[in-house]
């Protein structure tokens, strides 16, 4: 064909540019020899095939599981969940009722439904900064624009902040154009931060005297690899602060059990949002995987799960302290490198001097890549990659192995070292 009888792509076409993500996981599985500890895998070692294998050899004889499921999801998995939300929130009953409750594929589709149903083009998201950068792939193909909630030193929004931003963007006409605020608050990737109880019921108030048509989505898709001990700030739904507000929170099976089932979960207080994503599923999907969520519903059902994730637990704190302490024994630290031990999740958040740029395209990054060793530079984290830091990477700990990963951080340290 002819240059010129080509199609003419749409804007939506136009504006999905080549996911950073799917870049560094092309490298991760096509470059050999490279330790990546850039894209947030789990570990195979930990994932759960003998649950697996057992849900399967229980399939239900009528064939249920293996047909089309309904558009919401199974029903005994909505339930499960919704039970499951409640007692991590410390809540007598749940907050947020089955029905509320949509099975997706993933959390991406989640993140797509609550945009889409919400979102024209030209609308306002408000995000962390940093945040976990594929939003901006999703937020952008809308046509949205995506602009940062003001932080503090300690990486924790800002609520003081967000009300002055607020109020300007209410002083210049655009208020009206703010539909979602998104939160990331347990094990925040990238900073493996999670959100203080005194910040979310003070942002409770913040939108409630300032936008309170704004629709806030918390992302809940680590809270279950604490360390210790859970997180002790209940969701959103549980915080009276919130009540009146409109919100919705989204969690994963990816970290917590399998990203292979491609399967997440999202809830909304208002039943018009949930029916609103759920009307737009239909023309997307008409219903996720019903096998896999059969195969959650089993793990739930059969007593597999929870002892499952508390296995997790041990292992990725392990690994956590591995990586960690493996850094500080190659150096880095003396380097003038910098991090947070982290109580749960799988990614550490470093800062490297403060003139040292690790971007993708920086001599830093080419000297990891000499190395074989690949990680995320922090500034794909930020609104706007071009004034957020130079000098952050995120590191992900959750799939290589003891001895990689040991290797993978002498590797790193190695090539900081060129920049001492």
């Amino acid at each position: 064909m002819k240059r010129t009888d080509w199609p003419e792509w749409s804007k939506a076409a136009l504006a999905a540019r080549e996911s950073v993500l799917a870049s560094l996981m092309t490298q991760a599985l096509t470059r050999p020899g490279l330790l990546s500890l850039a894209a947030g895998f789990t570990d195979n070692a930990v994932v759960p095939t003998e649950i697996v294998r057992e849900a399967v050899a229980h399939l239900p004889a009528d064939g249920s599981a293996l047909q089309y499921g309904s558009n919401p999801g199974r029903p005994k998995l909505r339930e499960i969940l919704a039970a499951r939300l409640a007692r991590q929130d410390g809540a007598a009953s749940p907050a947020l009722p089955a029905d509320r409750f949509l099975l997706t594929s993933g959390s991406q589709q989640a993140l797509y439904l609550a945009a889409q149903a919400l979102c024209d083009e030209g609308d306002i998201v408000l995000v962390e900064a940093p945040t976990y950068f594929v939003v901006f792939d999703v937020f952008y193909g809308l046509g949205l624009r995506v602009l940062e909630m003001p932080m503090t030193a300690q990486g924790q929004v800002d609520p003081e902040g967000v009300a002055a931003l607020l109020k300007r963007l209410e002083t210049e006409g655009e208020l009206p154009r703010v539909k979602l605020a998104y939160f990331i608050t347990y094990y925040s990737n990238p900073t493996g931060l999670s959100m203080d109880g005194a910040v979310k019921r003070a942002l409770g108030k913040v939108f409630a005297e300032n936008a309170p048509r704004v629709v806030a989505l918390e992302d809940t898709a680590y809270r279950d690899l604490y360390f210790t001990a859970p997180h002790p700030t209940p969701s959103l739904a549980a915080l009276p602060e919130w009540e009146g507000l409109s919100f919705a929170v989204m969690g994963s099976f990816s970290k917590c059990f399998s990203p292979g089932l491609r399967l997440g979960w999202i809830a909304a207080n208002l039943p018009e949002l949930s029916g609103a994503m759920l009307r737009i599923k239909a023309q997307q999907d008409f219903g996720s995987g019903n096998l896999s969520q059969w195969i959650a519903e089993y793990a739930f059902a059969s007593g597999a799960f929870e002892p499952f994730v508390a296995s997790l637990r041990i292992h990725y704190a392990a690994k956590a302290r591995l990586m960690s302490a493996s850094f500080a024994e190659n150096g880095l630290n003396k380097l003038g490198w910098s991090w947070e031990e982290p109580e749960g999740g799988l990614l550490l958040w470093l800062a490297a001097p403060k003139t040292l740029d690790t971007g993708l395209e920086s001599a830093f990054c080419r000297a990891a890549l000499e190395e074989n060793v690949l990680y995320v530079p922090g500034a794909f984290a930020y609104a706007d990659p071009e004034k957020a830091p130079k000098n952050r990477v995120r590191i992900a700990f959750g799939a290589p192995r003891g001895a990689d990963l040991a290797e993978a951080a002498r590797r790193f340290a190695k090539a900081a070292s060129q920049f001492a």
